[in-house]
């Protein structure tokens, strides 16, 4: 695979589980740094599995 196939196939991953979006949330440093540089949860939808 050529590195510029790489992040393609990771964001094909992440789109059809949400795997990537899932691990990168469960570590516990993430939610508060979020929260830190100014993002809010999407309270305006619901968002399809």
């Amino acid at each position: 695979m050529g590195l510029n196939q790489a992040p393609i196939t990771v964001m094909i991953e992440n789109h059809r589980s949400g795997l990537l979006w899932k691990l990168f949330m469960a570590n516990p440093e993430m939610r508060p740094m979020l929260d830190r540089i100014g993002f809010k949860p999407d309270t305006t939808t619901s968002r399809q599995q």
